[in-house]
């Protein structure tokens, strides 16, 4: 989970991917760690 996080941080850009990820169910996972780097 934190390397996911370590690598969203950095790269802005793709938070824009990420969002478009969160709307999947099978990313929620994800979500809620870019929940909590934002």
């Amino acid at each position: 989970m934190r390397d996911l996080s370590d690598r969203i941080a950095p790269g802005t850009p793709h938070a824009s991917q990420c969002k478009i990820q969160l709307h999947k169910p099978k990313v929620n996972v994800q979500g809620s760690g870019l929940a909590s780097v934002l």
